[in-house]
């Protein structure tokens, strides 16, 4: 009698791993913005860089966020930030302050009946 083969081919456990490494690379993103500020990667795994990164910055009323990717570089996660920064959570990452009408003199035009003078 012959022994039984494997029922499973491999072009299924090829579909399952072409499905599972982008789900574990998108996975491993947002497990690595999640970690708290404190938590730094091993300096073994990392390209040890003099720059200064921001992680948030303002300028004219317009603010931008950027991810702290914990000693990571920056490359490994830019295609599903960008993604991340376009499509899934814009407000996020980027926006801008409201106007403070009580330094504004709008009112002084009389454009728009709404807007009353401040106090």
């Amino acid at each position: 009698m012959k022994p039984k083969r494997n029922s499973t081919p491999a072009s299924g456990i090829v579909l399952i791993s072409l499905v599972l490494l982008p789900l574990a690379y998108v996975g491993s993103y947002f497990a690595v913005l999640a970690l708290p500020a404190t938590v730094r990667v091993p300096s073994l795994l990392t390209a040890h860089s003099r720059d200064i990164y921001v992680k948030y910055l303002a300028i004219n009323g317009d603010w931008k966020c950027y991810p702290d990717y914990h000693g990571l570089p920056e490359w490994l996660f830019a295609p599903v930030h960008d993604y991340d920064r376009t499509h899934l959570r814009p407000t996020l990452w980027s926006g801008s302050y409201p106007r403070n009408l009580e330094l504004s003199f709008d009112w002084m035009l009389g454009e728009n009946p709404t807007t009353t003078k401040p106090k």
